[in-house]
């Protein structure tokens, strides 16, 4: 999957450390970790995925 789209999250320290901590636990990066919450998430209403060749 391509991911050519970025967001700009703000955190307090306590929530930065939170996010290393449980991607560490799980030997991912913050990252992925966050990928990895997201996919669980229901999927967006009226979505149409953008296929490339």
């Amino acid at each position: 999957m391509s991911r050519e789209k970025s967001i700009k999250v703000r955190l307090s320290e306590y929530e930065l450390q939170q996010l290393k901590q449980e991607a560490e636990k799980q030997g991912i990066g913050m990252s992925d970790f966050l990928r990895k919450y997201i996919s669980k998430l229901p999927k967006p209403e009226n979505f149409t995925a953008v296929k490339t060749a």
